[in-house]
């Protein structure tokens, strides 16, 4: 197709020896002052090929357009070329300093035009051509590579200037493409791409999607707030039906110079360690961050080894009805008898596990460990209690859920009533969609559901009513022990709160309960099942299989 070129000159004379020296080669169009121009390159953008330009015009003159066109279009590149009668060496510089590429003067010879349009027309296409290789194809920013480079020349053109980088991802995006397909997934990327260059683009700024969900950015005089930028994350419009938290991950380089790589490995490194966190978005690059990487990369590797050999142990902590002290239920607790470390408790590795998404094979584990326990109790002859499993976040979007949990039922020939999945509440605020299918599924087939960790801050009241729920798991907030001046409040709330389980036919665990005093309170409330250190700790199958033939 042919190049375009634009003339903007309030000289109708001037206008025409150029349109009939460039004619043969490009399309030409033409305006008459600097406002006309704008309209055309409003109209056709990147698509000109480049601008020659009389800087003496009535209304806006060439260098009010060139500045203007450098504020609204300097994406867009179009190379200028002033037209000038006037062999003025201050008239150049200032021309130059609005954005000017080259000089072109008066009276014109067409082989110079043409030359100079052919050279800086040439110029402007390879640099477009070597920008798109940098280019991320599906939202326009930088890719890794176009980064890289562009974080090089910023540091080697400001060398001991404070720039930092940031690495930002979102939280959940690997069920996007599960839940609503990958065309719904390019789509919420390029949301976010757009949002990011509106929020956090200019001054310099570098802008890039790293790969999948991650994006990179460098700013170039520091001073990044993490927690701000979450802030401002939380104002940008999410095109699905989902809460998708933004995590961020700030380096700030100091001393030594390091490849770009390992600064921008170091600010990921920084937003992972805030993975699963809700109550913290955003954390600074420190060296013990790649020491527990190192860690658990490690435990990630005895994973395997340790579900081979029997490592991972089902406890069981009771459940007990507060006013009798009578056994009730249990939840079943997994423990890694680590062979290096010794026992080890959930919050050292499940949460390591979750991220890295391997949790759900572990949890498939600790379910059959579970239902091969509660075989072995009723060939005993032992009376059976339920026993709740805890089901993660993660496992929740496995397609495959349903599916197992009935065939395990099937295999084992137990009722599935006696097993209760607690799903943690964190989860009904990540996608109700899925979760609502899930849970009814579950129920339907006779497993009972109940959410875990209620009161922890995340999910609302109207999720209680909009979800079918078998039971509450009540957080210990409410139950802990306040100051004298606080108690009565607290009870109030909490004996509220009971009553309004009461009314919704939710049955309510409290966990967490410490004292006779707290136990107290929860039988006059009303409260028929309760865990805690006051009844009895998480036990192991043998202390557990004593303590139940104890208490029924």
């Amino acid at each position: 197709m042919p190049r375009t070129v634009l003339i903007v000159d309030d000289n109708g004379v001037n206008r025409g020896v150029l349109r009939k020296i460039l004619s043969e080669r490009y399309e030409v169009l033409e305006a008459g002052d600097g406002r006309e121009a704008l309209e055309i390159v409003a109209q056709r953008g990147a698509g000109l090929s480049a601008i020659l330009l009389d800087l003496v015009m009535p209304g806006m003159d060439g260098f009010a357009f060139l500045l203007e066109l450098r504020r609204q279009y300097a994406q867009a590149n179009i190379p200028v070329i002033v037209m000038t009668g006037e062999d003025d060496e201050d008239t150049e510089i200032r021309a130059l300093r609005c954005g000017a590429m080259d000089f072109l003067g008066k009276p014109y010879r067409p082989q110079i035009i043409l030359a100079r349009l052919q050279n800086i027309i040439g110029l402007r296409e390879t640099a477009a051509r070597v920008d798109r290789v940098a280019r991320d194809s599906l939202t326009g920013l930088y890719n890794r590579e176009g980064f890289y480079e562009q974080l090089e020349r910023l540091m080697a053109e400001r060398p001991g200037d404070p720039v930092e980088i940031v690495a930002m991802d979102i939280g959940n995006f690997k069920l996007v493409n599960d839940l609503y397909g990958e065309e719904a997934g390019d789509e919420l990327i390029r949301s976010v791409a757009r949002s990011v260059q509106k929020s956090f683009g200019g001054g310099g700024t570098i802008l890039a999607r790293k790969t999948g969900d991650q994006f990179l950015l460098a700013f170039p005089r520091g001073g990044v707030d993490g927690q701000e930028m979450w802030r401002i994350s939380q104002t940008w419009d999410c095109p699905l039906d989902m809460t998708l938290p933004f995590r961020f991950g700030i380096y700030r380089p100091r001393g030594s110079r390091e490849p770009v790589s390992v600064m921008c490995d170091n600010a990921k490194l920084a937003a992972d360690s805030v993975r699963g966190r809700y109550d913290i978005h955003a954390a600074v690059y420190d060296s013990s961050m790649r020491r527990r990487l190192v860690a658990d990369q490690k435990l990630t590797e005895d994973l395997e080894e340790g579900l081979r050999t029997g490592q991972f142990q089902a406890w069981y902590q009771p459940k007990c009805d507060p006013s009798t002290g009578r056994i009730v239920g249990a939840e079943s607790l997994v423990r890694w008898k680590h062979p290096e470390k010794g026992i080890l408790m959930p919050d050292q590795f499940v949460p390591l596990f979750e991220r890295n998404r391997l949790i759900t094979r572990l949890d498939c584990f600790m379910w059959e460990r579970v239902c091969r326990d509660l075989v072995a109790w009723r060939q005993l002859g032992n009376q059976l209690i339920p026993v709740s499993v805890n089901v993660s976040r993660v496992d929740v979007y496995q397609r495959g859920l349903v599916q197992w949990f009935q065939d395990l039922a099937r295999r084992m020939e137990i009722d599935p009533a006696i097993l209760s999945l607690e799903i943690t509440e964190s989860a009904y605020s990540e996608g109700q969609t899925r979760l609502t299918d899930t849970v009814n599924r579950l129920r339907k087939l006779g497993f009972r559901v109940e959410m875990d960790d209620f009161g922890s801050g995340w999910s609302s009241l109207n999720v209680l009513t909009s979800l079918h729920l078998d039971g509450v798991k009540l957080d210990m907030r409410f139950l802990r022990e306040n100051r004298s001046n606080d108690r009565g409040r607290s009870n109030q709330f909490l004996r509220n709160l009971l009553e309004m389980m009461a009314d919704l036919g939710l049955p309510v665990t409290a966990e967490g309960v410490e004292s006779a005093g707290q136990a107290e309170f929860l039988a006059a409330c009303g409260c028929r099942s309760a865990q805690g250190m006051y009844f009895a700790p998480p036990l192991p199958r043998e202390e557990f299989e004593a303590f139940l033939l104890d208490h029924l």
